[in-house]
């Protein structure tokens, strides 16, 4: 059995349906057991936990074999209570009741815990902290995910945020949801691993907004402000003053590119890649 926490979000879920699909027992664990539920009906088990409590999570890891982490924070909790102690309770727990394997993903930068980001340094304290803890763990090294495009849209336009330079090769949740099944499901793994995940195609963010919107919002004008001047707009008008923290988080992309070589990850599957057209074909049908 496969516990999943962080199993209702919009990467959790296809990771859940996925190793569903594969035959694979998932006990989904959520702050919202009821509400989990009404998502993914019968199938799974479920159980409440949350990664700052303890003791919710050794009783939810009972009888698991293996917990496969999608982990986000609250715009009012702390990195460190989250991303760090957070995954400290989540290895130490998984000790105690025997856990074999531990799967978690992350974006695609190397751990650090020195990171000039405070995020990520916190977040690379957690990561390491589940690698030392002696259970076999695969770090998923991601890029950004077509369905996060859609954070981009608003009801009259969609705004790319920053100038953000540099090359994204977006990827499909469904194709990172079945190279995580496949190292479930691999009963001769052993060791810690790192996957780096990419899609196909290399795109700017702003070609890939706009690609985006020609296939499932045409019509839709698309635009782009730099960090300040979205900043600007953000404090100029209530409505969107929202836009002033997304500009914070978005800031860090623009330097902060991709690391990672995605060979490993990409020969987990046995069909090729969804390429951003095929993806939007598919929410479509």
């Amino acid at each position: 059995m496969i516990a999943v926490i962080g199993a209702t979000g919009m990467l959790g879920a296809p990771v859940v349906e996925q190793l569903l699909e594969d035959e694979i027992t998932v006990r989904v664990l959520s702050r919202n057991p009821i509400g989990a539920k009404e998502q993914f009906g019968t199938r799974p088990e479920y159980c409440f936990a949350d990664v700052t409590d303890y003791d919710s999570l050794v009783h939810a890891f009972e009888g698991c074999d293996a917990v496969h982490i999608n982990l986000n924070t609250d715009q009012d909790a702390e990195p460190d209570e989250v991303l760090h102690q957070g995954l400290v309770n989540v290895a130490e727990a998984a000790k105690e009741c025997g856990v074999n394997r531990i799967s978690i993903i992350a974006g695609d930068w190397e751990p650090d815990p020195n990171h000039s980001w405070k995020r990520r340094a916190e977040f690379s304290k957690g990561i390491l902290a589940l690698e030392a803890s002696g259970i076999p763990t695969v770090l998923w090294q991601c890029t950004w995910f077509y369905e996060s495009l859609d954070y981009f849209v608003m009801p009259e336009r969609a705004l790319m945020v920053g100038m953000q330079p540099l090359t994204w090769h977006f990827v499909a949740a469904s194709d990172y949801a079945k190279m995580v099944s496949a190292t479930m499901g691999d009963e001769d793994f052993s060791g810690n691993k790192r996957f780096t995940v990419h899609g196909p195609h290399g795109f700017k963010m702003f070609d890939a907004l706009k690609l985006y919107c020609e296939l499932l919002r045409p019509g839709l004008p698309v635009e782009q402000l730099s960090i300040e001047d979205t900043k600007k707009f953000a404090q100029e008008d209530e409505e969107y003053g929202w836009l002033e923290h997304f500009a914070d988080f978005m800031a860090p992309f623009e330097t902060f590119g991709e690391t990672g070589n995605p060979k490993d990850a990409q020969a987990l599957l046995e069909e090729p890649m969804l390429t951003l057209e095929e993806w939007a074909k598919e929410q479509m049908d």
